[in-house]
């Protein structure tokens, strides 16, 4: 759940499910589908057209895309992801133990130095430059 506070430990699932009810609970409805159109009607708010032909209304848009980790292509890592304590979501947990830092992306030094407040021992591993 990448660091919400209150909620350590909880599945996403469990979390989804509170927020529904508290939508519910504010006279909210979830409608499930994809928005391929939105238009501005005027002060009073917006309508959205749907991927299935449905159209709703509503004075307000939230944008929500989501989050999607880009595991790299490592033998084995993506049975591991999320199976363990990892630093990315645990590092109070973690701390003062051996970590290691996949630095594939941009801003992994900066990460890896990151991960220094939770363990001064820290290794980074990073992709071969040919």
């Amino acid at each position: 759940m990448h660091g919400f506070l209150s909620r350590d430990g909880l599945p996403p699932s469990e979390l989804s499910a509170i927020g529904r009810a508290e939508i519910a609970g504010y006279g909210g409805e979830i409608v499930p589908g994809s928005v391929v159109g939105l238009v501005g009607c005027d002060a009073s708010g917006y309508r959205a057209r749907l991927a299935d032909g449905q159209r709703v209304a509503g004075r307000r848009v939230l944008v929500a895309t989501g989050l999607r980790d880009e595991i790299p292509d490592i033998p084995g890592l993506s049975d591991r992801w999320g199976a363990c304590s990892l630093p990315y979501c645990h590092g109070h947990e973690v701390r003062d133990r051996r970590l290691g830092v996949l630095g594939w992306a941009p801003g992994s030094t900066g990460y890896a130095q990151l991960v220094r407040q939770w363990s001064q021992d820290v290794t980074m591993v990073a992709p071969t430059v040919r």
